[in-house]
């Protein structure tokens, strides 16, 4: 490792690698640093207890890779193929499970299964999430902004973000505020 590089990146997780890779297409040497004898971070098939058992540690965030890096970085060519992950299910001690489909009638009979109430309120949940989606999903593919600075082209960066977030009114602004604020049980 004695040879000059460019870049040293630390973290061999799907985000270290996709920095490497796109570092590497524009010509510079670079030198991925994993403490794991594996790479790929979430997006590796663990085998915890043995072959028969796979498990993912997060592999299934590998299907929000935007197009952009997917389509760059030429993904398809190198075997990267986005199975859908097809209803979630939730096995509990009493022998019931929630499966939660991408069908609303089967999503709306299995959450029934245990709460009428919450059955009843998943389509104003939905709509609640996709509110907050429709507005912070495009800001994850952005750079922020650098707030504080007075140089006019932060300035200008620091008014775009705040013209896309206009979408956020009180209610909104209050339930992304819950959503990603953690909840201290004592």
């Amino acid at each position: 490792m004695g040879q000059r590089r460019d870049a040293v990146v630390v973290g061999g997780g799907h985000n270290g690698l996709v920095a490497a890779a796109l570092l590497a297409k524009e010509g510079r040497t670079v030198t991925v640093l994993e403490a794991r004898p594996v790479v790929g971070g979430a997006a590796v098939t663990e085998q915890p207890w043995g072959p028969e058992f796979k498990v993912t540690a997060l592999s299934y965030v590998m299907s929000l890779m935007p197009d952009a890096i997917v389509n760059g970085l030429d993904q398809a060519r190198h075997g990267y193929h986005v199975y859908p992950m097809g209803p979630s299910y939730l096995g509990l001690p009493d022998g019931r499970g929630l499966v939660m489909s991408e069908d609303e009638g089967d999503r709306y009979t299995s959450v029934a299964g245990f709460s009428k109430r919450d059955a009843l309120a998943l389509e104003r949940w939905d709509a609640w999430m996709g509110g907050i989606a429709d507005v912070l999903g495009p800001l994850l593919t952005e750079v922020p902004p650098k707030l504080g600075s007075k140089r006019p082209a932060d300035l200008l960066d620091q008014v775009k973000v705040a013209w896309r977030l206009r979408g956020l009114d009180v209610t909104k602004a209050s339930d992304v505020t819950r959503l990603f604020t953690p909840i201290l049980v004592v």
